[in-house]
């Protein structure tokens, strides 16, 4: 009796181990997703600052 009380603690152990580690590779994903668009953002200002300096460049009287 005793050790079906233990078998059935541990697999509720174990699924709520799974269930912690599915949320934490969901929460990883989510977090990895707004890390590549941030980074795509970042890449689109750095063209942009690029651009702005080549045309003040261009325009600034030597």
């Amino acid at each position: 009796m005793i050790l079906v009380g233990v078998g059935l603690i541990v697999n509720q152990q174990n699924r709520l181990i799974d269930a912690l580690r599915d949320s934490v590779n969901k929460r990883s994903d989510d977090m990895n997703k707004r890390i590549d668009a941030l980074q795509g953002d970042v890449k689109e200002i750095q063209k942009d600052v690029k651009e702005l300096l080549l045309r003040q460049a261009a325009t600034t009287p030597r």
